[in-house]
């Protein structure tokens, strides 16, 4: 999800960055529906990386006790912090960077979860 939406962002024949995560930053009393709208989006984004982090777990891809819901956030806010970057003038190299820390975190998580005692959390 990360390093296909860092190629997206860096692209020099696109926009940088994701509209859905930079149009709902700045807002008025005038644009609410529009960044209703775009929240609508983003939290449609964390239900469906949610439900496969869930589905993972359930299959034993995932550790059963990791906690889903602050690991899809983790991970929301990393993506969106990559369009920030990216509409800021980061290069794909600085975004691919941030998505291999990101990516090690990951692992350190689902690492820690293997070896703690099995108390779900989903």
């Amino acid at each position: 999800m990360l390093r296909d939406n860092v190629r997206e962002y860096a692209d020099p024949d696109t926009p940088p960055g994701c509209l859905i995560v930079l149009a709902g930053i700045a807002y008025s009393t005038e644009t609410q529906p529009l960044r209703d709208l775009l929240k609508k989006c983003r939290d449609e984004d964390r239900q469906r990386l949610l439900g496969r982090i869930r589905g993972a777990m359930k299959s034993g891809e995932l550790p059963a006790n990791l906690d889903a819901d602050a690991l899809a956030a983790f991970m929301m806010t990393v993506l969106y912090g990559l369009s920030i970057q990216a509409r800021d003038g980061a290069t794909l190299q600085q975004l691919e960077s941030t998505v291999d820390l990101a990516m090690r975190t990951w692992d350190d998580v689902v690492t820690s979860a293997r070896r703690a005692p099995d108390a779900p959390r989903a």
